[in-house]
């Protein structure tokens, strides 16, 4: 997540790395133990014609009422731990990873999954693992102060502030950490435009911020009426 947008001449996100790539990673967050951490392309598919309509009837859903179940089960993710402590909702969180970081999943046609490990100045970087990424992760420094880095592509530039050092943010939960820190912030300052605080987490120029919202409601819309 970049404070200028990240907008590929076609307006979609650059395509995911082979599945190889992404083995390690999923063995890495234990999401074969949630099973709903996947979602299938298909649900990203069938975006609401309204973002301000969309915006409107999920307002209310931004903060996390962890008692509450979701048809999306994200019971004892990250996401879950990062939500609780920063009052946001965790589907939220996982809806936003996966737009930033999405890569095909192992073994599992048609679905895909965030990436802990991606890394993203002017193209993206998919290593396949944590060790990897912090050996890139520090020669990339050498030249750039602008990184995305992880699943929640927190940038070191705006956002490095936030850690110890860059490399704290390759992990899964520090990662996801920050990012829910960042999203309650654009919440609290934007109370009343959904779409608009999540886009903030994105890009601080309105226009960007509500073509990155369009994605990412869309997904957290699908998400939330998925059937168990």
């Amino acid at each position: 997540m970049r404070e200028d947008a990240r907008v590929t001449p076609n307006g979609h996100p650059p395509p995911p790395p082979p599945p190889m790539i992404v083995f390690a990673l999923r063995k890495a967050l234990a999401f074969r133990k949630v099973k709903a951490m996947y979602v299938t392309k298909d649900r990203l598919n069938g975006i609401p014609s309204s973002v301000k309509r969309l915006a409107a009837s999920i307002a209310s859903c931004f903060v996390c009422a962890c008692a509450t179940a979701t048809p999306f089960n994200v019971q004892g993710s990250i996401f879950e731990k990062a939500g609780k402590e920063f009052n946001v909702d965790p589907v939220l969180l996982y809806s936003i990873a996966v737009v930033e970081s999405a890569v095909d999943a192992p073994n599992q046609r048609g679905y895909i999954q965030p990436s802990p490990w991606t890394l993203r100045t002017s193209k993206p970087y998919y290593a396949k693992s944590r060790q990897e990424a912090e050996e890139q992760l520090n020669r990339l420094l050498k030249t750039t102060r602008s990184i995305d880095v992880g699943m929640m592509q927190v940038n070191t530039r705006w956002h490095g502030h936030r850690v110890k050092e860059p490399k704290d943010l390759l992990d899964p939960l520090t990662n996801v950490r920050v990012a829910a820190q960042i999203l309650s912030e654009q919440i609290a300052r934007h109370p009343h435009d959904a779409a608009l605080a999540i886009g903030n987490y994105h890009s601080s120029r309105p226009d960007r911020a509500r073509w990155y919202a369009r994605h990412v409601l869309r997904l957290y819309t699908n998400l939330k009426t998925q059937r168990r």
